[in-house]
């Protein structure tokens, strides 16, 4: 009898945290991409990359955690194993649904957004310079803003073992919240950024294939500008391990380090990043209120 109740006590428990913590940001990882899938059946887009290849990896790290859930119950190596899965299947997709909202072909919105900048004070061309005159300064802020690929892959295990319970899930929510609304809002308000605007380097290729009609193939190459979806995950990055005061301080300054790489490297405007910062408070705050982690 007690060896029943030792053995049968974990299973229920890992079970019980994937459904309590777990279950949304599951269900808005998948409801993304059924979005993206259908609607782009729908439009005749075209990628590079299968399906079958863009969720290999994510799938195997989803059985895995199947595996530990119910085979040998291990809730953390579970947790674990879920949200590598996650974070891995959904950004293919949401690039996805970032081309197909550019197909919409809303005007584009450049010129307003130069002249926010310069009522702002800020000044994109002159900012450009100054990176490309600094090569140490653009070299930290090209690995700061590459670093957005395997931050969250860093903080899960971190979160995992270190967090309270909820924590990866609460971190994945807010960061499909994110790309959610930022997705929705630049539907309405396509650029083809600055760079290109001032002859910097040609980034509207993408932009402007899309609004032609072209169906692709097209490689997965983020292109939103307003908001900055970089803005977003910095914040929300450095937000998620708010729990562990070293965490907290090595995390931010490594994603101030990437802010300060999104205007050049990222190819944005100063109004981007502002819109960016709203999105981001906006899903924190959502996130916080569907899971209410104590501080």
């Amino acid at each position: 009898m007690t060896d029943a109740i030792t053995v049968s006590a974990p299973r229920r428990s890992a079970s019980a945290i994937l459904f309590r913590y777990d279950l949304l940001p599951t269900l808005l990882v998948v409801g993304l991409a059924a979005l993206a899938i259908t609607w782009g059946h729908s439009a005749g887009l075209r990628f590079t990359l299968p399906l079958s290849v863009i969720i290999a990896g994510p799938f195997a790290a989803i059985a895995l955690a199947i595996y530990y859930t119910r085979v040998k119950p291990d809730p953390k190596i579970a947790e674990i194993a879920l949200y590598v899965g996650l974070w891995l299947f959904y950004p293919a997709f949401g690039v996805e649904l970032t081309y197909l909202g550019t197909r919409l072909d809303f005007p584009l919105r450049d010129q307003t957004f130069i002249a926010w900048d310069r009522a702002l004070g800020f000044d994109w061309l002159a900012w450009a310079r100054f990176v490309l005159a600094h090569p140490l300064f653009k070299s930290v802020g090209d690995a700061a803003y590459s670093s957005c690929f395997w931050q969250p892959l860093a903080a899960i295990p971190l979160l995992a073992w270190l967090g309270p319970k909820g924590s990866n899930g609460e971190f994945l929510t807010s960061v499909m919240f994110g790309l959610l609304l930022t997705n929705a809002v630049y539907c309405f308000f396509p650029t083809i950024g600055p760079a290109d605007i001032e002859h910097i380097r040609a980034t509207g290729q993408i932009v402007e294939a899309l609004r032609s009609g072209f169906q692709g193939p097209y490689s997965y190459v983020g292109i939103v500008a307003f908001p900055s979806f970089h803005t977003v995950m910095a914040i929300l990055f450095t937000l998620a391990l708010r729990h562990t005061r070293w965490l907290f301080a090595g995390f931010g300054i490594l994603n101030l380090a990437m802010l300060s790489a999104v205007p050049f490297q990222g190819d944005h405007y100063i109004s981007d990043m502002i819109a960016g910062a709203a999105i981001a408070i906006a899903a924190f705050w959502a996130a916080r209120r569907v899971y209410r982690i104590t501080d």
